[in-house]
């Protein structure tokens, strides 16, 4: 009988990985559910990893170019997804572990400088968003504080550093040509 199942003459599709499965993998993954292959290559956690990478481009990217996390971590370029990012935990799982309490900051591609060392997670990092995905520009979370009302544009740090806003400074003269005196 279980020779049956397992060669499916008895009538039911039966896939043999299925049955060792360990559980659900997470929401965002389910899709692939079915295909164990999409993510598994029997045999070979290395080319699981390739497997991954193939699917998340970004990260892809981030280790090609030595930016965002898993770029600029060197162990995070390196490890093996799955040494981090554990799958079949159910579909409300989440696989992405960060300590937000002993983060370092310089790992990423946002260092917090100023008053951004005082800010909470929350205040950039909004919920539903990757982290990853945090604005970097002054203007996407300070456009309500712009005193120039956005007649000098939204590159900030032109003229201001994320240390003291109120420090500022500006060549008229290599700016606009015209130099004050």
């Amino acid at each position: 009988v279980l020779l049956q199942l397992i060669s499916g003459t008895s009538g039911y599709a039966v896939n043999i990985e299925k049955l060792v499965m360990p559980g659900e993998v997470i929401e965002g993954h389910a899709k692939f559910e079915a295909d164990c292959d999409a993510c598994h290559k029997s045999f070979s956690r290395e080319r699981q990893n390739t497997l991954c990478i193939d699917c998340h481009t970004e990260i892809a990217a981030d280790q090609k170019n030595a930016t965002g996390f898993h770029g600029i971590d060197s162990q995070a370029r390196t490890a093996q997804c799955a040494d981090c990012h554990a799958e079949h935990l159910g579909r409300g799982a989440s696989i992405v572990i960060l300590d937000t309490a002993t983060f370092n900051h310089k790992l990423s591609d946002f260092l917090l400088l100023g008053k951004h060392k005082d800010s909470a997670c929350k205040d950039c990092h909004m919920d539903d968003v990757a982290w990853r995905d945090a604005p970097q520009q002054c203007n996407a979370c300070h456009k309500d504080d712009d005193q120039h009302r956005g007649a000098l544009g939204e590159d900030c740090a032109t003229c201001h550093t994320p240390v003291d806003w109120a420090q500022w400074e500006f060549d008229h003269l290599a700016n606009n040509g015209f130099a004050l005196t």
